[in-house]
């Protein structure tokens, strides 16, 4: 569990604080860089899945509410590009019920291991670094139904679009982080 000054809330939302950044930095296997997207392997809700953390436009750290694990993360541009497709990738009754058996992960699958860390005797799940707040959170039975495709779209939208990282720069006082360079298309 983490320290009460991990966070602070703004307009009803959570943010990681200053303690809470140094603190991750020093543990940087509780800070995930899932920018790229992919499988994100960790607890379900029921067990108090995982959070995603993402910069704002103010140069915080903001802190989403618990996904479920064995969700599939899109990169912000499979998450723009690509939303006339994603649209289409439904499920069903049936798929919901076979979820519990197992189906293979193709070897292209970026994996996050977001699964609980034992540290000085407690237990902590890490933070999965989003980049962006434009990331796409596709269910765990679509991933599993469709995940060849979701990992074909995000990685031909980052080879696309995404050019590299600027220097790290000072974010809001509290540490340093890459930027995004988003490549223009027209």
């Amino acid at each position: 569990m983490y320290p009460d000054n991990f966070f602070y809330q703004h307009d009803d939302r959570n943010y990681l604080s200053a303690e809470g950044y140094a603190y991750l930095k020093a543990h940087d296997d509780l800070f995930i860089d899932a920018t790229q997207g992919g499988l994100i392997m960790a607890p379900s809700l029921l067990m108090g899945g995982f959070r995603l953390v993402s910069y704002t436009v103010k140069g915080e750290f903001f802190v989403n509410d618990p996904v479920d694990g064995w969700c599939y993360l899109l990169n912000a541009y499979a998450d723009f590009h690509c939303q006339q497709e994603l649209s289409t990738l439904t499920i069903s009754p049936v798929d919901a019920i076979t979820f519990r058996h197992g189906y293979e992960v193709p070897e292209t699958v970026s994996i996050f291991n977001a699964c609980p860390r034992l540290i000085d005797g407690q237990s902590f799940t890490p933070f999965v670094f989003t980049g962006s707040p434009q990331m796409g959170i596709v269910d765990r039975v679509t991933t599993k139904r469709h995940i060849a495709r979701l990992d074909q779209l995000n990685r031909q939208a980052w080879e696309t679009y995404f050019t590299g990282y600027r220097k790290n720069e000072e974010i809001n006082g509290i540490g340093t982080a890459a930027y995004f360079v988003p490549r223009h298309t027209n």
